[in-house]
This record gives structure tokens, C-alpha cells and sequence, in this order.
């Protein structure tokens, strides 16, 4: 069986790809390698990652944000080829993997998205954020521009990304496989 490092998958697709889901969706989107080296990103203009960096930084807080991600892309992988998780800012991020010759060769994770009014969200997060005023409100407008949506269009975008996941993909019985495998997934998305 080939290693992850060893595998490799049409970039210049995958690419292709992860520009057509940021274009419909508006959510910022990322082509990670199966170690969680990012690779390609879209949507990076309003880069609310960053944004959050500095205001947690500030306040004396530090996240380990790439290897959340990587969390998130291996849990694609075990649970049905899609995972929807929350960065330690309580943002909801999405991933899916590619696979190659049934080893995951890297994922798409897309995301931050709100699925809650901003003021709301805001008011949850006062106390991390209460610490540094300049950077709150960077923070704030940085959080305005993030994509809302609904509980229910979250688990479409989710299945879309999925979708795109496979295309670039060469093992698709094995991300069906695995989606068939594990409905628990599922009910976590529909109740997320």
C-alpha cells in the first residue's frame, strides 16, 4: 500500500475545483496535503483566521488552528468522507478528503462560516475579546464579512464539498464505503 507522501493527486484540478466551490458558496476554501501542509487556498481576502490570531494573542490565548485542521481532515476520513467541527472561536469549518488509491493524499477544508447572527456570536466570545478594544474591533469587522448561513445549508455545502472531494478523488468506492460506513456523521451534521 502506498504511503501519504507518496501519493498525488491532479493539483491543477483540485485547484480548478476549489475555486468553483468558493466562487458559488463565498466561503473560504483550502486545499490542505495529507500531512496539513496548506497547499492552495481561496478566499483568503477577508482573512478572518488572522484577524482571530491576533485578538486571541493578545488576550493571552494561543490556538493550535493547523493541527485542528488536520483533526478535522483525518475525521473526514473516518466518518463518511465529511466532517463539520468548530475552531476553539466556535466558527464551524468543514473538510473532505481526496483519495488516492484508497489513502488520503489530502482534504479540502473550507470554512470559517457563522451558523448565528454575528451579534450573537460577538456576545458569546466578550471575554476572550474584551481584552484588547483596537483589536476587537478588527475582529468585528472581520466576523461581519464571514458567509451566515442555516443549520440546513451547512449540511448542503458540507455534502457539495463531499461531492468535489470525489470528483478530484480516484477512489470513490472507498468515500462511498466510508459514507455508507458511518451514519452517525450524519446525524451529528443534521443535529449541528
Amino acid at each position: 500500500m502506498k504511503k501519504a507522501a507518496d501519493v498525488r493527486f491532479d493539483l491543477a484540478l483540485a485547484k480548478e475545483i476549489l475555486d468553483s466551490y468558493f466562487c458559488f458558496s463565498g466561503v473560504q476554501s483550502r486545499l490542505y496535503a495529507s500531512d496539513g501542509t496548506l497547499v492552495y487556498e481561496q478566499g483568503q481576502q477577508n482573512n478572518c483566521c488572522e484577524a482571530c490570531r491576533n485578538v486571541t494573542k493578545a488576550a493571552g490565548c494561543t490556538h493550535q488552528c493547523e493541527q485542528i485542521h488536520l483533526h478535522g481532515m483525518k475525521n473526514a476520513e473516518q466518518f463518511g468522507g465529511r466532517y463539520i467541527y468548530f475552531c476553539p472561536m466556535h466558527m464551524v469549518y468543514y473538510s473532505s478528503p481526496i483519495l488516492i488509491s484508497g489513502v488520503q493524499a489530502g482534504a479540502f477544508v473550507c470554512g470559517p462560516v457563522l451558523i448565528m447572527d454575528v451579534d450573537d456570536y460577538l456576545e458569546e466570545e466578550t471575554e476572550m475579546l474584551d481584552a484588547d478594544p483596537e483589536g476587537r474591533e478588527l475582529f468585528r469587522r472581520a466576523v461581519e464579512l464571514l458567509p451566515q448561513v442555516e443549520p440546513r445549508q451547512m449540511n448542503y455545502l458540507s455534502q457539495q464539498l463531499f461531492a468535489d472531494a470525489v470528483y478530484v478523488s480516484d477512489s470513490v468506492q472507498e468515500l462511498l464505503i466510508l459514507r455508507s460506513k458511518n451514519l452517525h456523521q450524519g446525524m451529528i451534521n443534521d443535529y449541528i
